[in-house]
């Protein structure tokens, strides 16, 4: 799941109307259930999901300035953040 909050360039056009969704995506893993054991290991569903909101929204990695990961495991940061394409090349 995530949630993108973004200023609008110009504020009197948001008006009664201050946060816009622009994309939703959704894409599970391998093998959502077993996580232990799921082949390919560190397929949860992120590089697909990310990559339909993306080209949906028009927004890039590149525009995002900050990013709050939630942390289940540690490993798990810089994985989500790689997946997702804020992190790397």
């Amino acid at each position: 799941c995530a949630v993108i909050v973004s200023a609008r360039p110009d504020p009197a056009a948001s008006r009664g109307r201050t946060v816009q969704i622009l994309s939703v995506g959704e894409a599970p893993g391998a093998t959502p259930i077993d996580l232990s054991n799921r082949r390919p290991f560190l397929d949860i569903g992120i590089k697909r999901a990310a990559a339909e909101v993306w080209e949906k929204s028009g927004v890039s990695p590149s525009d995002v300035d900050a990013a709050m990961i939630y942390d289940c495991f540690t490993f798990e940061l810089l994985h989500q953040l790689e997946d997702s394409g804020l992190l790397g090349g």
